[in-house]
């Protein structure tokens, strides 16, 4: 993995290839300055209660946490002025923010820590009882069960939220059976960009998408290229943007690609644009289009 993401011999346009990467494709992965800033407002808040329930609790070994903080906090500062202020893309590989999740879970678990020792100080077990507090936590984690792989009997806002059991299909996924089963196997389709279940559940190929994408040159130079035939968006095009997002609210008034055999529209996201080509089916706001190039 290391060898073909450093020291791959492929040639290939470098600047190019990080604009695709860092900005494109991964508008909120690798620049620290396009991360939302409620993200940071989440994370210093959690970090700065991990570190007051630190001193609260009075470990034995009282140097793992702040060691690692420091260590995560220096390598942010590190990561950002040799990425951003002095322009070394490649450093931006190792993502380093990621290991922030390090520090922010730790800071979680010490915080739960602190809470239990709360709520045990103010219902003690010894009073409950170990048998009636048994009990409780094992109903409330067999109702929460029950629940979550029923979630038919919740309210419609939380459907597509537990994809197990029970549940309420949404026009979507119905859409995507319907294609599985009424589709021939080797047609090429054209969805919207930010649907990102089509693969799993219609099980059809697609012209090009933006998601499972793999993050070296040899791939991503030529998905861009497809991205920007198929989706009509470019790097010129989105400045600090989301490129997904961009692609998305075009998407519809996009013109037909002799290419394709079928596109899927959701007319919720197309402003009274009609889409082009033989109306094949529809499940509420879904549109499935037979492309009038098509190979039948």
């Amino acid at each position: 993995v290391f060898a073909q993401q450093f020291i791959d011999p492929f040639e290939y346009d470098r600047e190019l290839y990080y604009e695709i990467l860092y900005h494109f494709r991964n508008y909120h992965h690798y620049l620290p300055s396009l991360f939302p800033f409620g993200h940071y407002v989440k994370f210093i808040a959690l970090l700065g209660m991990g570190l007051m329930v630190y001193r609260f609790l009075g470990p034995d070994d009282r140097r793992l946490y702040p060691a690692l903080v420091v260590s995560v906090l220096f390598g942010m500062v590190v990561y950002t002025v040799t990425l951003e202020g002095l322009g070394i893309n490649a450093i931006g590989k190792l993502q380093w923010f990621k290991t922030s999740i390090w520090a922010a879970g730790l800071s979680a678990v010490m915080v739960a820590g602190v809470l239990g020792m709360l709520l045990q100080s103010l219902l003690p077990a010894e009073k409950i009882g170990t048998r009636v507090l048994s009990v409780c936590s094992l109903t409330l984690a067999l109702g929460m069960l029950v629940v979550i792989t029923n979630s038919a009997w919740l309210p419609s806002r939380f459907d597509g939220r537990y994809m197990v059991g029970n549940r309420r299909l949404t026009d979507l996924e119905r859409m995507h059976a319907w294609i599985e089963k009424n589709t021939d196997k080797d047609a090429l389709f054209l969805v919207p960009p930010d649907n990102t279940s089509f693969a799993c559940q219609a099980k059809r190929p697609m012209a090009v998408h933006f998601h499972a994408i793999v993050h070296t040159p040899r791939f991503m130079l030529p998905w861009y290229e497809d991205i920007t035939e198929f989706y009509g968006v470019n790097i010129n095009d989105i400045a600090n943007k989301n490129a997904r997002t961009l692609a998305t609210e075009r998407y519809c008034g996009l013109p037909s690609s002799q290419k394709l055999n079928f596109r899927l529209f959701n007319l919720s996201q197309c402003d009274g644009t009609e889409p082009p080509g033989e109306v094949v089916h529809r499940s509420g706001a879904h549109l499935l289009v037979r492309m009038p190039q098509d190979r039948y």
